[in-house]
């Protein structure tokens, strides 16, 4: 039996060794795209690499739009073109609880001032949310999409570019520092420009993404539950997200969903704030 045990610790370790070898193999000949074959043997690498001991801490937090939320009663009356008061309650809120950076992956490309009848007032509390918080958020664009002027002047932010783009075999293992527009307008992409705008470590011009571990092992907190926090314990938030790069955004299954490197990995449950 230990000798069977011994033989099948044996084999995993080189299987380990062997998957590593190639995953450095098809980092160095890849360039900027992985092959199907190369990207499949360095993401079983990933998978078969145990997981790096930490802290526990973790530098990111993010906060998501999902359905539960959209079905709250605080939403389910609003479209999601018209939650701007809600995002000024909680950008402030997490201004308030010390964070690091807050960065909107969402693109506010309609502001609901434009609609007949609000006297141009309804995104205000929005607008002067971010204009306290300009030199801690950022707003997202994409190659198509981009703010709508009166949060870019609140902002001072034309917007940092969510654009990723995928290998053949459609997974996402690559990352730029920045993207060059269709004008000719270089812009960084979202990832850089959240590094940058928290005074961490420069990102470089590419990045192969390794996860030690599954991407959802970063905290995600529902929408909801952060709003209710800032009714009944907002202290909690302080707890929670100071000195934290927060990143706001959906995880809608319709949208925002790509595939990683991590595909392999078993996947967490998902965390929230108690309410």
């Amino acid at each position: 039996m230990l000798r069977a045990a011994r033989r099948r610790r044996n084999f995993r370790i080189i299987t380990t060794a062997v998957l590593a070898v190639l995953a450095v193999c098809a980092s160095l000949v890849a360039g900027d795209q992985t092959n199907p074959i190369d990207g499949f043997f360095y993401d079983l690498s990933l998978a078969a690499t145990k997981a790096r001991p930490g802290s526990g801490a973790n530098p990111v937090a993010v906060i998501a739009l999902d359905r539960d939320s959209l079905a709250a009663d605080e939403f389910a009356p609003l479209p999601r073109v018209f939650l701007t008061p809600i995002w000024a309650r909680i950008l402030d809120g997490l201004i308030a609880s010390d964070v690091r950076t807050v960065g909107f992956d969402i693109v506010f490309e309609y502001s609901a001032n434009r609609l007949p009848g609000s006297d141009g007032q309804y995104d205000k509390p929005f607008l002067e949310a971010l204009v306290r918080a300009r030199d801690r958020v950022l707003l997202a664009r994409s190659a198509r999409a981009v703010p709508a002027q009166p949060f870019v002047a609140a902002a001072l932010d034309t917007g940092a570019d969510i654009e990723l783009s995928p290998d053949t075999d459609g997974i996402y293992r690559w990352m730029e520092a920045s993207l060059e527009m269709a004008d000719g307008q270089s812009v960084p992409t979202f990832a850089a420009a959240v590094l940058s705008q928290a005074r961490s470590v420069a990102m470089p011009s590419q990045l192969l993404l390794a996860p030690a571990a599954p991407l959802e092992l970063i905290p995600a907190y529902r929408v909801v539950d952060v709003l209710r926090c800032l009714d009944r314990d907002p202290g909690a938030l302080r707890e929670v997200f100071a000195g934290k790069i927060v990143l706001i955004g959906t995880n809608l299954p319709e949208e925002d969903r790509k595939p990683t490197p991590d595909r392999f990995m078993r996947a967490p449950s998902p965390q929230h704030i108690s309410a």
